[in-house]
């Protein structure tokens, strides 16, 4: 117990002796250790700069993709304008009797002949 107490008061003897040692030089950094910071910290913005180029770029490819999607979908999948015919005749059939059509087609070639 008494070598505690001893131990104790001593201790903010040792601590005014730790203090006056203390140089302010303990604390400076050296040359090699600041070029090894130096060239980390380059080395994280050219990390950053790859980051940000590379975030801007997606973001363009993803606009123009919205775009590209955007005119896909207004030019495929709107409705069809509807071509109105020419009216050449005209019946009336009862329901229920069986009806023949026949087609006659006005073109410039055979429908067989034509290139597919």
């Amino acid at each position: 117990m008494e070598k505690e107490r001893e131990n104790l008061e001593k201790m903010p003897e040792e601590y005014g002796k730790l203090l006056k040692s203390y140089r302010k030089s303990d604390d400076e950094i050296g040359e090699e250790f600041q070029k090894k910071i130096d060239a980390r910290l380059e080395e994280a913005a050219a990390i950053r700069k790859r980051r940000a180029k590379f975030i801007a770029l997606s973001r363009a490819v993803s606009a123009v993709a919205a775009v590209f999607v955007i005119v896909f979908f207004i030019f495929f999948f709107a409705p069809a304008k509807s071509e109105k015919g020419e009216k050449i005749s005209e019946s009336v059939v009862a329901a229920g009797d069986p009806v023949t059509i026949n087609l006659v087609y006005d073109a410039t070639e055979d429908f067989h002949r034509m290139k597919k």
